[in-house]
């Protein structure tokens, strides 16, 4: 009764299935979340430590930097920059401004709260003549690279989904076909059925042997056994008709 109540292997295959690949796939994402997110963040603060440095190099900022009135001349440079980047702001910093940098403030920082919100900064000091004359400051705003980050969360979400929904489809598929090879009935009633079949072949007074295309023997009754003199405890499915009946003519049947 209890098998009876259960739920039909198609449903249960399928919920298994379904069940490992949904762990698979959620597994997946989370650590391919977890590294990627990280990793861009990262990549993001030493994307604006390299046009620091590129602008540190610029040979018309290293002679301008320290200069009252550098903005008139360095100002456009730092527009292009900007333009061609995804960075929101390129500062020359010269003079006392630009002492800390100087004396040995990290080159970049993780993302922190000023007054113009969440920001992504690095900082550069800038040679010339080997003496340093000033600094540049670069700034991402962190709002931008939240919204790229949750773009590829998004993207790691649907990908999970869809793989969700193709797993349940295929397993679907598998199930059906597996029900259908089965003839459409439960392993309970397959059993029972078998059971029916070997109990009706024992009653059965002449000696009853069934093979496969191999020759390998499928089921035998007792009366065979007697007949052919093999032990009542000798299990004789598996193995091949000739050993129990040399030059047997059951496999042209």
């Amino acid at each position: 009764m209890f098998l009876k109540k259960s739920l039909p292997i198609q449903h249960k295959i399928m919920l298994l299935i379904v069940s490992l690949v949904s762990v698979t796939l959620i597994t997946a994402g989370v650590f391919f979340e977890r590294g990627i997110i990280p990793s861009f963040e990262e990549k993001q603060a030493l994307h604006a430590r390299d046009i620091a440095y590129t602008v540190s190099q610029i040979p018309l900022v290293k002679e301008q930097i320290d200069k009252p009135n550098h903005k008139a001349v360095t100002q456009p440079i730092l527009d292009s920059i900007i333009e061609g980047t995804n960075v929101k702001l390129i500062l020359l910093i010269g003079g006392r401004d630009a002492q800390p940098v100087i004396e040995g403030i990290p080159f970049s920082t993780l993302p922190e709260v000023t007054t113009f919100g969440p920001i992504v900064r690095a900082y550069l000091p800038v040679h010339r003549d080997g003496a340093k004359v000033g600094a540049v400051a670069v700034y991402l705003w962190s709002r931008d690279i939240k919204t790229k980050t949750w773009e590829l969360r998004k993207k790691i979400i649907l990908s999970v989904i869809f793989g969700l929904i193709l797993g349940t489809f295929f397993a679907h598929l598998l199930s059906k076909n597996i029900k259908r090879s089965m003839l459409g009935m439960e392993p309970y009633q397959l059993a029972a059925l078998l059971k029916e079949r070997e109990a009706f072949l024992e009653t059965v007074r002449e000696g009853i042997i069934a093979i496969d295309r191999d020759g390998k023997i499928m089921f035998v009754n007792q009366q065979a056994k007697e007949i052919l003199g093999v032990p009542e405890s000798e299990v004789m499915v598996g193995h091949l008709i000739e050993k129990y009946v040399p030059n047997s003519r059951l496999r042209r049947v």
